[in-house]
């Protein structure tokens, strides 16, 4: 499942921000012992398809052009989807968000339940049209947020950063 909206600002119309979000294929390696990135990487070539075609149009209309690819990955940081994403869509230049955080919080998790504790959820930006200026964690000192709870039946933690546009304006 993935959604692609483009928004225009309303001050300054030649402002377009390209917000992709994603819920990627979930494969049951633990359970199974098949692993199917073949499936979330071809996944997220459809959705980088998409919102580099979408980029190009603006951008040949004299548009200033930004991008932001967010959700669930259901892949692990060092694992091959979250490097395609790194190294393939829109043209290399997306970077995370947390980039710097999970590097010096290595305990930084997005997803809990029973059986598992890590990073699966992502924020990424256009490096050349963003920076990054807060990031909320989700974990502190190693210990979770009260989440998943009876109340809130959620194995997800959200992932929460304040991004300043360079050039763009909003």
């Amino acid at each position: 499942m993935a959604l692609l909206a483009v928004l225009r600002s309303k001050s300054r119309p030649s402002s377009i921000l390209l917000c992709s979000t994603v819920h990627l294929f979930f494969y049951i390696y633990l359970f199974f012992g098949w692993e199917r990135t073949e499936i979330q990487i071809g996944q997220l070539k459809r959705i980088d398809k998409a919102m580099t075609i979408r980029a190009a149009e603006y951008s040949a209309q004299g548009c200033d052009v930004g991008c932001t690819f967010t959700g669930d990955l259901n892949a692990e940081y060092q694992g091959e989807t979250v490097s395609y994403v790194r190294c393939s869509m829109a043209n290399g230049t997306l970077r995370s968000a947390y980039e710097i955080f999970y590097e010096t919080h290595p305990s930084h998790v997005t997803a809990i339940s029973a059986s598992f504790r890590g990073t699966i959820d992502y924020v990424w930006y256009d490096s050349r049209a963003f920076e990054v200026a807060d990031i909320v964690e989700t974990v502190k000192g190693g210990h979770r947020m009260r989440l998943p709870s009876p109340q809130f039946p959620s194995d997800h933690v959200p992932v929460i950063c304040t991004l300043v546009a360079r050039k763009m304006v909003f």
